[in-house]
This record gives structure tokens, sequence and C-alpha cells, in this order.
């Protein structure tokens, strides 16, 4: 869903996303738990497939730009998904401005700041039974001067 203005943009968007960061998170993989089970008293059962997960969640986001100056804000929460990996949630949110101190037809430079937020729940990053093989910092915090030419 999308409001546009004149010079704002506002989009609400469900989504559903598959998470690339690994082989493992996006499209699984198959353990032989025969040693794990045999160690832990059945403890890893029969399903020998986990991965495959998906980002699951709403996301918020305005957008204004009128050639010179411009500013965004984004934010949205989602639960990561997969087999045989623990649930986990995650909330994002980046707010950004920035100006065009030099403009022609065919050349621009633009010059801003950026600052995000990003945190889960769990941490689930590593590569064993039951994580879910993705980059998952238990919080994230950064900010950047952007310039582009």
């Amino acid at each position: 869903m999308q409001f546009p203005a004149e010079n704002l943009n506002i989009r609400i968007e469900g989504l559903r996303q598959p998470v690339t960061d690994t082989l493992l998170s996006y499209s699984g993989t198959r353990a032989n738990l025969a040693l794990a089970n045999a160690t832990t008293n059945n403890a890893f059962g029969n399903k020998r497939t986990w991965g495959g997960v998906t980002k699951n969640g709403a996301r918020a986001s305005a957008y204004y730009d009128d050639g010179y100056f411009g500013a965004f804000g984004v934010a949205g929460g989602s639960v990561l998904v997969g087999t045989n990996v623990a649930e986990n949630g995650l909330f994002e949110a980046l707010i950004g401005a920035y100006f065009r101190p030099y403009k022609t037809d065919t050349d621009r430079l633009s010059l801003g700041i950026n600052i995000a937020y990003m945190g889960y729940d769990k941490n689930l990053s590593n590569f064993s039974f039951g994580q879910g093989g993705y980059f998952q910092p238990a919080q994230l915090r950064s900010a950047d001067i952007p310039a582009r030419v």
C-alpha cells in the first residue's frame, strides 16, 4: 500500500522473504544425527532437515525528496521462522537525510547522514543444528555519512 503526495511517499507493507545470508538460512540442509542422538538419548529426534528461514512481518516507510533535500525513515518488525530452527524476533529502524549541493542536468553531488538500528531476540547465527545460519547481531547500531556523485 502506497500513499504518494507531491514530494512525500508513505508506504506500509507486509513481507514474507527468504533469508539469503547463507545457504543454510536460504534453502536448509540435512544432518546425520546418528552420533548426536546416540550420545544424547535421542534428543535430536529423527527430523534431519533444518534451516530454510523466512522473515515474516510488516514495515512502514516515509520518503521526502524535493530535488535538493531529502529525508527518510523506515521501521519494521518481523518474526524469523524455519525448519527445526527456533523462532526469532527482529526489529529494524533506519532514518536519514541528504542534500544536493551541486546539481545539473547530467551531474549531481549528494551528501547525507544515515542512522540504523537492528535488534534480534535470540542469537541464532551459528551453523549447528537448530540455529538459523543468518547474520544476527544481538543489536547493531550504525551511523554513516554517504556521498554520491
